[in-house]
């Protein structure tokens, strides 16, 4: 199994804190010296994939090959896909299909707001080439009485690529979104009159403005003189606060801010750094320095290795990190890790085997009443020339109970 490097240097305003030095391996525990790898196929479908849990439903929503919307059913004891198929219930037979995914970069997202089931994606004009152009919003809602859906579009603009908030019960829900511009905007999704464009965000094609939780502010990365830097936004007040403040360490992935029970529920926030060979946590120490410090990172288990699809997630009390990642001499995402974010007694573990060598992407979280499991896609690029060669959604036990 790979053991994680944990890093200590300090640089700019920021210092990591209880870590080890760099290079040495962390400790059994940091490593998971008893825990062993695994993963189980839940479905053979080449097409699932970037599917997006409703946890509190045991449910996921995903597209098809040919832009079926679908919504199926989780086993909340197994974590199996019931049916494996993922062709449970179909909402919108002319959605965006998952040959999209790689133009407009996001599938469909559930909303978290109280009352009925509800969905947003995007969706193309009708009659026209799969363009950003013809790109819309889009909505499905599942009536509370009937079970039915139905699904139109949220307005006539160009804009796609829909990320939404995720707070359970939000009365307020949000979603942000880019134009083919690559300008990104928000909105309250209920009140079209407040969309806005995000200050400080113009251009990104790549990058998504994820909202923080517990609170109405979203937090995304910004090109200030020259370094990336992590911007929070009051979307209220429409108020900026950079956060980070690192000389010369770029960032590559969309940070998330959420509360961490470890920390007293204080703001926390994890990004990569260092061209994503490196994986940070920061949280604000001095309320009076608007500078957050770092408070655990980590490097890859060998020099190179690089960090994709960051997300964090709380169970039983504490907060979690989990990942894909590209491992040399792989020079693709092969890995699945989760760490937890205590530079005192660090948890960093490889759920994933190393055998057989696939690409493993798109990582996703749901939690079984045995502990939370993460599924993620799978492939074979070992090929010459390459396939690849799809193998379909796989899950791995995290161990964490």
């Amino acid at each position: 199994m790979d053991c994680f490097r944990i890093a200590s240097r300090t640089f700019g305003t920021a210092l990591v804190l209880g870590a080890v030095h760099v290079g040495a391996p962390p400790s059994a525990a940091a490593a998971g010296a008893d825990f062993v790898p695994g993963e189980t196929q839940v479905s053979t479908r080449i097409d699932l994939f970037d599917n997006e849990f409703n946890q509190s439903r045991n449910k996921y929503t995903w597209v098809d090959a040919l832009g079926n919307l679908w919504v199926s059913n989780v086993d909340p004891k197994t974590g199996d896909f019931k049916p494996a198929s993922g062709k449970g219930v179909l909402v919108d037979p002319d959605a965006e299909n998952s040959g999209d995914l790689k133009l407009i970069g996001n599938g469909p997202e559930w909303l978290p707001a109280a009352g009925p089931n509800r969905i947003v994606y995007t969706k193309f004009v009708a009659g026209k080439p799969h363009t950003l152009d013809n790109a819309r919003l889009a909505m499905a809602t599942q009536d509370s009485q009937t079970g039915k859906w139905s699904y139109g579009f949220l307005d006539n603009l160009p804009r796609y690529r829909v990320y939404a908030s995720t707070d359970p019960g939000d009365p307020k829900p949000r979603i942000s979104y880019l134009d083919p511009a690559g300008n990104a905007y928000w909105r309250y999704v209920d009140v079209p009159s407040s969309e806005s464009i995000v200050p400080w965000m113009a251009g990104s094609r790549t990058l998504a403005m994820r909202f923080a939780s517990g609170e109405y502010a979203a937090v995304f990365l910004s090109d200030i003189s020259g370094v990336t830097q992590v911007v929070r936004l009051w979307l209220d007040t429409q108020r900026l606060e950079q956060l980070t403040f690192d000389d010369n360490h770029d960032k590559t992935t969309s940070p998330f801010i959420w509360k961490a029970p470890e920390f007293g529920n204080d703001d926390v926030m994890v990004t990569t750094a260092e061209q994503a060979t490196e994986v940070r946590v920061y949280r604000q120490l001095d309320k009076s320095n608007p500078a957050w410090s770092v408070v655990f990172r980590a490097a890859g288990p060998v020099p190179g290795s690089k960090f994709s699809s960051v997300e964090p997630f709380v169970f039983n009390g504490k907060s979690y990190v989990f990942m894909s990642a590209v491992v040399p001499p792989n020079n693709f995402a092969s890995t699945i890790y989760v760490m937890n974010i205590d530079a005192a007694s660090p948890m960093i573990r490889q759920v994933s085997p190393d055998a057989p060598v696939r690409t493993r992407t798109d990582p996703e979280v749901y939690v079984t009443s045995t502990g939370p499991q993460i599924y993620y896609y799978r492939a074979d690029r070992t090929t010459t020339p390459p396939c690849p060669c799809y193998d379909g959604m796989f899950r791995a036990d995290t161990g964490l109970r």
